[in-house]
């Protein structure tokens, strides 16, 4: 049995966030998986919910989500960022992009893809 960390970080790396978790599954009610994993239940209740958590997780596949951003194209957005550019602040002055968006899209912070996400992506394919 994992710990509560380890478990949330393991259903956040298959699923993208505990939410998209939650609405994949169909066993247990929402409020009853929020307050296991946040340890508001009695040890011996929430032992037994936590092994139930983690035997659905181990059985469900995330289905895929065409607007999440891949570590892929995190990568791809990095370094194309450094290699033409030197630093995401040569980047920032060339387009209109902010260094907090282009922070945010590197460390997985912004998780769907959108008009921005989009343009920034062309820009550095069109460079």
């Amino acid at each position: 049995m994992k710990t509560t960390t380890q478990l949330k970080t393991k259903i956040k790396n298959k699923f993208g966030t505990i939410e998209r978790f939650i609405s994949e599954q169909k066993s247990l009610k929402r409020w009853t998986i929020i307050h296991a994993l946040q340890g508001r239940y009695i040890e011996k209740r929430r032992s037994g919910i936590l092994k139930q958590i983690e035997s659905i997780y181990k059985e469900l596949d995330p289905v895929a989500d065409p607007f999440l951003i891949t570590n892929e194209e995190r990568e791809f957005v990095r370094v194309s960022i450094l290699i033409k550019f030197g630093s995401m602040r040569n980047f920032a002055k060339y387009s209109k992009f902010s260094q907090t968006f282009l922070s945010n899209v590197i460390n997985g912070k912004k998780i769907r893809r959108d008009e921005k996400f989009n343009k920034l992506i062309s820009l550095i394919n069109k460079k």
